[in-house]
């Protein structure tokens, strides 16, 4: 939906804000049982519906239409947490008939525009489309949605884990596992997703993938001592070590859009798993406290040891980032609210000048401030 908003669809809005449609899901947010919604949650999701979903179909208009794994995945997660089913369900149903289509697997074909265009899969969609199954299989009271999760985890285990000795990593996708140095996306770190994951599936030791996602962090941090983490890594097979370069290549790592989520989602285990990870916390906050003195603001651009590369300010990164600073600098947390975030969420509210990807991780720390992110009982 592009160009200036129909009054009628105005006029909806409207209603949205001051709460005047039925979106109030019945939720379950810690210590709120049964509460609803907040208004703006309410009204962010109302208007992603209307804007970037159809048919079940997410849409990033944006970027020319498409429609990714990553896309989908966004869609069954909001669909969980908002206590929709029939939405969840319809987003569900698209993308098993139009992403779930690979041969070999269960895992989903991550970019589609009238057809598959972009064969190979994500596993940050892939392990964010599993555990919005299993969420929704313990919140909707639907065994069959866990049923059809299992194939998936099977999947992501074969065709998107790397052995090492006794260790395990999560790779990029696919195309990555039979690589010499496979490609770690720092940002598809999901360890609250494996600790679900566990719950359900004994067969597989997904913890370790806990234990390698933190090692990995780790080492960004407090071995290489990096300000900023990069969008990928690499495992060297032959040495079982992480590599920030590939050898005899001369490409500088960066910090962009591709590993602003691993701050949203290290938030989100703190929350559910109480990792203990205070200290590492703190050092993925602590650039940003100091640019944020310095200049007020955040790019979407950063070489790894912190100089700027770009003069565009990364705007779903303050989503990301307040998300864990919520946690661990309050002050912090609310100076990007007051200065950045109230107004971004103000314009998501109205449907304007908000990329999909935007409004996406907008709604994701929303929820996640209002303690609407869960995992429900098992």
């Amino acid at each position: 939906m592009h160009g200036k908003l129909s009054l009628a669809l105005l006029l909806f809005f409207v209603g949205v804000l001051l709460g005047l449609t039925a979106c109030y899901y019945t939720v379950l947010p810690p210590n709120a049982a049964n509460a609803a919604l907040t208004p703006a949650l309410a009204a962010l999701w109302q208007t992603y519906q209307h804007t970037n979903i159809q048919d079940g179909r997410v849409v990033s208009w944006d970027e020319g239409g498409i429609t990714t794994s990553e896309g989908q995945s966004y869609g069954l997660l909001r669909s969980v947490e908002c206590n929709d089913p029939a939405m969840f369900d319809k987003v569900w149903q698209w993308t098993q008939t139009h992403l779930q289509v690979r041969l070999d697997d269960n895992l989903f074909s991550w970019k589609w525009k009238d057809q598959v265009i972009g064969q190979d899969a994500a596993t940050d969609a892939d392990t964010d489309i599993a555990l919005a199954l299993i969420l929704a299989s313990r919140r909707f009271s639907r065994p069959d949605y866990l049923k059809l999760a299992l194939p998936i985890l099977e999947s992501i285990w074969k065709h998107e884990i790397v052995a090492q000795g006794n260790d395990f990593y999560v790779t990029a996708g696919n195309w990555s596992v039979t690589q010499n140095y496979p490609v770690l996306h720092v940002g598809y770190f999901a360890p609250y997703a494996y600790s679900v994951f566990a719950e359900v599936d004994p067969s597989h030791p997904w913890k370790a993938l806990i234990k390698s996602s933190y090692d990995a962090l780790h080492w960004i941090y407090f071995e290489k001592r990096l300000a900023l983490p990069p969008e990928v890594i690499y495992l060297d097979r032959q040495t079982g070590n992480f590599l920030l370069q590939l050898p005899g290549r001369d490409e500088a790592p960066v910090f962009s859009y591709d590993v602003f989520p691993i701050f949203w989602r290290v938030a989100v285990d703190e929350a559910w798993n109480r990792r203990g990870e205070r200290r590492l916390r703190r050092a993925m906050l602590s650039f940003f406290q100091s640019e944020w003195k310095a200049k007020g603001k955040f790019l979407d651009r950063y070489s790894v040891d912190g100089h700027p590369a770009s003069q565009q300010e990364g705007m779903p990164l303050y989503a990301t980032l307040h998300s864990l600073a919520t946690l661990e600098n309050p002050q912090l947390a609310d100076q990007i609210f007051s200065h950045k975030l109230s107004f971004l969420r103000a314009n998501a509210r109205a449907g304007k000048d908000t990329p999909y990807y935007l409004a996406n991780w907008l709604w994701f720390d929303d929820a996640f401030e209002y303690g609407y992110i869960q995992r429900y009982g098992a």
